[in-house]
């Protein structure tokens, strides 16, 4: 019979903080940001949420001749362009959206981090005071969303499309990203959801290049991120 010196006794409030403490780093993994060298891709002029300064931030408006203004939002008196690696694909191209032409809406859901929340939730808020001040009655749609049981922060990237005589392309670069780091520019043969769907499938990483834009329209007004490059990580 071992002796009462020797017994080991399982303390809960220790098997407690052991549980905690790994729930906590694997929070801190999810929210580290993978840096990238946004130069070397040909897209200098975007900044990771790192090295924007959220003080430096501001709304600038200009008049747009007979149609009133415009606004957009700069920063260090530059329009603001922002990156960031390996974004988590939330919801991938659905034909739930459409445009005024009937067209479905290219656009993903990505999970973002902390760093990249904070830029973007203070840019919300700086715009939707500046409606509110300008006299708008536009409902404010705000830009991030959270899902799931996990409540992480969502934002949606639109991918746009430019239409001329001879057929539509995105307007956005589209690009896959091989395990070996080579980038290889994707051609599309025509615009249609089942290309992106393929592409842009729930779980997958993407590196995004894009852009807050405002808009004020039909009574919805808030920031749309528009896609200006996409690079998807292949399995």
């Amino acid at each position: 019979m071992p002796e009462e010196g020797n017994q080991r006794t399982s303390d809960p409030s220790t098997n407690r903080e052991s549980v905690e403490l790994v729930s906590h780093i694997e929070e801190m993994k999810l929210d580290t940001t993978t840096h990238m060298d946004a130069s070397s891709s040909g897209y200098s002029g975007f900044l990771e949420p790192d090295d924007v300064s959220i003080e430096c931030i501001e709304i600038s408006v200009a008049p747009l001749h007979q149609f009133g203004r415009r606004s957009s939002i700069q920063h260090r008196d530059c329009p603001l362009q922002l990156c960031c690696a390996g974004l988590k694909v939330q919801f991938g191209v659905s034909t739930k959206f459409l445009d005024n032409a009937g067209r479905p809406k290219m656009s993903i859901v990505v999970e973002i981090p902390e760093s990249l929340s904070k830029v973007l939730e203070f840019c919300d808020d700086l715009a939707r005071k500046l409606s509110q001040e300008s006299g708008s009655s536009s409902e404010w749609r705000p830009l991030i969303k959270k899902y799931g049981y996990v409540n992480r922060p969502t934002v949606r990237l639109n991918i746009p499309t430019i239409a001329n005589s001879d057929a539509t392309a995105y307007s956005t670069d589209i690009c896959q990203k091989e395990p070996s780091g080579s980038i290889q520019e994707l051609d599309f043969s025509n615009v249609a959801t089942t290309e992106l769907d393929s592409l842009f499938v729930k779980g997958c990483k993407v590196d995004a290049f894009f852009s807050p834009e405002l808009y004020d329209y039909q009574q919805n007004a808030g920031i749309r991120l528009v896609a200006k490059r996409l690079v998807v990580h292949s399995n």
